[in-house]
């Protein structure tokens, strides 16, 4: 150790300068423990005021528009209050962001933030100029504060605008047959959102927790394997989507399907009344378990026709077509269809009998229970029981 004023090397100990008579003033020494507390302690400020600034309103605001007009999906998503992400994941509100119009701000300045109710909400005045305009107009943000906490001890506050019903829309409801799936954006409706409070005996009701208000797809598939794909926006003034089947949601294979059970179906139910077969007699030709209004319609149909004075002896169909189908109150499918039918008849002329050949086109209704996988066919309409010659 030397002097500080002459250099000299001092004893050990020595309290003057042997040399020159200054005071040796002893310097404080830091041990390693106290430099890891000051570091630690140190750290712990710096945490805490980048905290307390990170999670202010005038903060988030900033942040918030900033994302905003770059469609930063990632920094938007964060600051949604979502009790349940099932239906709202990244990915989907990723595509609503970008599918949204372009933010019209160009520069913005926070003027002043001011609080209300006892400080659980905040509004924050912005000054902007937009791409069109350089004339300065302002707008004001408002946010909420959260129950919970950021980092265990700091304020959590919502953008109210981006958690309002315009862009959230809480406890929608979907209502499909029994025993359907449901696939909503992608993502499959557990049992877990089933609202049994509202279940009705022919349909389940879903309650979905929380969805976005934009296009979404939606693909269901019914109990026979008849799947319906669809593109739904939800909206505030009715709060659910009852499913509504339309010959342009089915695919191709389905469609196919459907043509040549009816048209199967015709040729069963036509050629049995030809032979005056009685529903007991066809009856191990339906599978679904409740056949009265089956049986009911098809004795109706197979009288009518037989005592028509136009006897039909043969009849074929051709160029089946669907014109609509829809769900019933029972959760049946009810199929609309139309097709060139060919039939030759037996009539009486004068006397004589004679045979008349020709066609129709004719405009049939077929009801179908989704208990099975096929089509089970549990009532007939409007089936032709005249024929012209």
């Amino acid at each position: 150790m030397f002097c500080a004023n002459c250099g000299k090397e001092l004893k050990k100990g020595a309290k003057f300068c042997g040399e020159c008579g200054t005071k040796v003033e002893k310097k404080f020494k830091f041990d390693k423990k106290m430099i890891a507390f000051i570091s630690i302690f140190v750290v712990v400020i710096s945490l805490f005021i980048c905290a307390k600034i990170t999670t202010s309103p005038k903060y988030i605001t900033n942040r918030y528009l900033k994302a905003l007009i770059n469609k930063n999906s990632n920094v938007l998503y964060s600051y949604l209050d979502l009790d349940d992400k099932t239906f709202i994941p990244k990915s989907l509100f990723k595509n609503y962001v970008f599918d949204n119009k372009n933010s019209p701000i160009k520069n913005y300045k926070i003027i002043d933030v001011t609080y209300g109710l006892g400080k659980l909400t905040a509004s924050v005045k912005i000054s902007y100029t937009t791409k069109e305009s350089n004339s300065e107009r302002s707008f004001v943000i408002n946010l909420y504060k959260d129950e919970k906490k950021k980092y265990m001890f700091f304020d959590k506050w919502n953008i109210s605008e981006l958690n309002s019903s315009n862009v959230i829309l809480k406890d929608y409801k979907i209502i499909v047959p029994k025993d359907t799936k449901v696939i909503y954006g992608g993502i499959k409706v557990s049992s877990k959102y089933l609202d049994k409070s509202n279940t009705m005996e022919a349909f389940d009701v879903y309650s979905l927790p929380q969805i976005l208000m934009t296009k979404t797809d939606i693909e269901v598939t019914l109990k026979n394997g008849l799947k319906i794909y669809d593109v739904i926006t939800p909206d505030n003034l009715f709060r659910q989507y009852k499913l509504k089947i339309k010959s342009s949601n089915l695919s191709k294979e389905d469609t196919k399907k459907i043509i040549n059970a009816s048209k199967d179906y015709l040729d069963l139910v036509y050629n049995s009344a030809i032979d005056n077969k009685s529903f007991d007699d066809i009856k191990s030709n339906f599978k679904a378990k409740d056949l009265a209004d089956l049986e009911k319609s098809y004795t109706s149909f197979s009288k009518n026709l037989n005592d028509s004075k136009n006897k039909l002896k043969k009849i074929s169909f051709d160029d089946v077509d669907i014109l609509s189908i829809s769900l019933n109150a029972d959760g049946n499918l009810k199929i609309s269809i139309k097709a060139k039918t060919n039939y030759t008849i037996e009539y009486k002329l004068g006397e004589e009998i004679d045979k008349s050949d020709n066609y129709t086109i004719g405009y049939y209704t077929l009801v179908y229970s989704l208990e099975n996988k096929k089509y089970d066919l549990v009532k007939i309409a409007n089936f032709k029981t005249y024929f012209h010659i």
